[in-house]
């Protein structure tokens, strides 16, 4: 069976790669979507709720996790957009390079989680998605949700302690 997977991989890795690449526009994104679809697939293929010859189911999820991510980075680019937008232009100097510079860093903290981490955090924090409704979306159980959560809340509280408007929220 392991054989047969890696055949899988290797005839359509970077077929699916240059295929998310069309719909993310972003290379890196695209190969990290590739290689969590393979990895969901092969759990899926190791529970028997899926059989290797099904190239379809990849392509297919391939699609939605692309589409996915890109909807995900509307909505980081709607948030920050809105921001920006609430702040008039009185408070434009410094408080403008400030926010800039917070934002920066919440982004890049955010970025630097692992990959189904950021994607469960995105989805209850920016999109104020319940657990359930996030569980639902991403096809994974409700604690697992919460066990992301929690693992991206310990990984953001010690990268982003000297926010300290953030001490609350986090």
């Amino acid at each position: 069976m392991y054989q047969q997977f890696e055949q899988l991989f290797r005839e359509h890795y970077q077929t699916l790669c240059y295929y998310a690449n069309i719909v993310t526009r972003d290379m890196e994104a695209a190969e990290d979507i590739v290689q969590d679809v393979f990895v969901k697939c092969w759990a899926a293929i190791q529970n028997d709720h899926l059989e290797i010859q099904q190239e379809h189911y990849l392509y297919r999820s391939v699609k939605n996790a692309a589409l996915n991510y890109v909807k995900a980075q509307k909505v980081r680019k709607n948030y920050a957009d809105d921001y920006e937008s609430t702040h008039s232009e009185a408070d434009a100097g410094n408080d403008s390079m400030i926010a800039a510079e917070t934002r920066s860093r919440i982004m890049e903290a955010i970025d630097s989680l692992p990959p189904q981490c950021r994607k469960v955090f995105l989805l209850c924090v920016l999109e104020d998605k319940s657990y359930k409704e996030a569980a639902e979306q991403l096809g994974i159980s409700v604690n697992t949700v919460k066990t992301q959560m929690t693992k991206a809340f310990a990984t953001l509280r010690p990268k982003l302690k000297d926010l300290t408007f953030l001490v609350f929220f986090l």
